[in-house]
């Protein structure tokens, strides 16, 4: 039987076999009213929360039951002898305790915000998520006895982990969380002039990974990286761009890297098929290694912006780096 304080509600029963080495596979998920239609085992319901299961093989099983704003309520292991009748399994419907408490930052000891927190079960199941409020605090509510893994996730942070217990008289409560800062290239970036970079964006890159970040107010910062040797390449729309190799970005913390933009030159091109103008054609911009230059203003042969090349076949690039560089039309 499935009961519960209250009436009734939906709820789902969920049936694992159980390995000896304490491995669990899914058997199948079950709602009532709906009865099997093949296969092993048979499922049926009956009246006020009573369930069967026929045609079970013999072995170690556990069994579950969840219900919109209940906790879920999970039993085993249940040994299913190879020729009796098992009886007597009751699954309760509870409303749970709360797993809550205050996510940090270990070292500047910052309320952490936006923090995203998933709450699994034994069998590895997501059984609740939710995030941190501007005070880094979180809560879940309606959690059922049991053992259970926190992870706790932020792009600008290294994922955490707990582990908790939850009893059917206590939850788990008052929790404080660390999360160590993932490695970080901080800096400002300055226009040619010396000024502070208005808008913009800068890219790390590193054997297939590529990470970038926002200019704001003159300064970046890009988070989630793994650490090691990277390029760089920063842009920002009338204020030229450039590109720094071999920044080392330690493994832990963060890295300070300034940059300064080069205003760069003016690029026409006339595209032409024999003696004809080609309108309308796309051109690129890429560096030697292929990587795309960034930010580009592009206009037609009268000044005014364009995407590709006006009536004349004429395209007009601006902030173009002094460096060799492969053009495609």
């Amino acid at each position: 039987h499935v009961v519960a304080a209250d009436p009734l509600p939906p709820y789902e029963l969920k049936l694992w076999r159980v390995a000896a080495t304490g491995g669990r596979s899914l058997v199948g998920v079950y709602t009532p009213g709906t009865e099997s239609s093949g296969g092993d085992p048979q499922f049926r319901t009956g009246e006020g929360g009573e369930f069967t299961f026929e045609r079970v093989m013999p072995g170690t099983y556990a069994l579950a039951v969840s219900a919109a704003g209940y906790a879920s309520t999970e039993i085993g292991p249940i040994v299913v002898p190879a020729d009796a009748l098992l009886t007597g399994v009751a699954l309760r419907l509870g409303k749970g305790r709360s797993i809550s408490g205050r996510v940090v930052g270990k070292d500047s000891k910052a309320k952490l915000k936006g923090v995203k927190v998933t709450v699994q079960n034994a069998a590895e199941e997501t059984v609740a998520t939710t995030e941190t409020d501007a005070e880094g605090n979180f809560t879940a509510p309606n959690i059922g006895p049991g053992h259970y893994t926190l992870l706790f996730q932020h792009e600008e942070y290294r994922e955490a982990r707990d582990e908790v217990d939850v009893a059917a008289d206590r939850g788990a409560e008052g929790l404080r969380v660390p999360m160590d800062d993932s490695p970080a290239l901080v800096g400002k970036v300055f226009a040619a002039e010396g000024k502070p970079a208005a808008g913009g964006i800068v890219v790390a890159m590193r054997d297939g990974e590529r990470r970038e970040a926002e200019i704001k107010d003159g300064a970046y910062e890009i988070h989630g990286l793994s650490g090691g040797v990277y390029l760089l390449q920063a842009s920002s729309p009338g204020r030229g761009q450039t590109r720094k190799s071999g920044v080392t970005v330690a493994a832990d913390g963060r890295t300070p890297c300034d940059l300064r933009l080069s205003q760069g030159g003016t690029l026409r091109i006339a595209v032409r098929a024999g003696e004809t103008a080609v309108a309308g054609a796309k051109v690129s911009l890429r560096w030697k290694d292929g990587t795309e230059v960034g930010i580009l203003s592009l206009l037609d042969g009268a000044g005014q912006p364009a995407e590709a090349t006006d009536a004349h076949g004429v395209l007009v690039l601006l902030n173009v780096p002094a460096d060799p560089l492969v053009l495609r039309v």
